[in-house]
């Protein structure tokens, strides 16, 4: 996998199972990459404890199902906790900019969760490790109703939860 992965990797979290698979795996690469996990603001009691703040739970939904799970779960939560370098948030508005974007410049018809690792990246605040990034695309529960609501216009709309 030499060349393949970037020196940051974005991955989505929910409850943290495939980050943690993700992380683990990726350890004792040499050189290791940045680990940023991607939490939807609504969902996001893994992202509170890792940076130690108090979870104080939005009690809204999301439209990105495959995010919407705000278990800690253990392997998962400790190895996210020993593995990942940085966990943020991203709101749906993202998300759906996000999918809009992997569909337009690389025609890829992504969920909300698949498109999270793209809305994590484009939402950065700090400068990502390296100069080759890698996004975990996951999921393709996408069903036609939310597809054309989401991937159907330019502007986001700021009504649907």
């Amino acid at each position: 996998m030499d060349g393949f992965l970037g020196e940051t990797i974005f991955v989505p979290v929910a409850c943290g199972a495939l980050a943690a698979g993700i992380a683990t795996a990726l350890r004792d690469f040499s050189p290791r990459p940045w680990i940023v996990g991607v939490q939807s603001v609504h969902f996001s009691r893994l992202a509170a404890r890792f940076h130690r703040r108090p979870y104080v739970p939005t009690g809204k939904s999301t439209f990105a199902d495959g995010l919407a799970d705000d278990r800690l779960i253990e392997p998962a939560w400790s190895r996210c906790i020993a593995h990942l370098d940085d966990m943020i948030t991203v709101d749906d508005d993202a998300l759906r900019e996000a999918m809009r974007t992997l569909l337009q410049q690389a025609g890829i018809r992504a969920e909300g969760a698949g498109a999270a690792a793209l809305a994590g990246y484009i939402s950065y605040d700090r400068r990502p490790v390296g100069d080759h990034v890698t996004l975990i695309l996951s999921g393709g529960n996408l069903d036609d109703r939310t597809a054309g609501g989401e991937h159907g216009s330019q502007q986001s709309n700021h009504s649907r939860t």
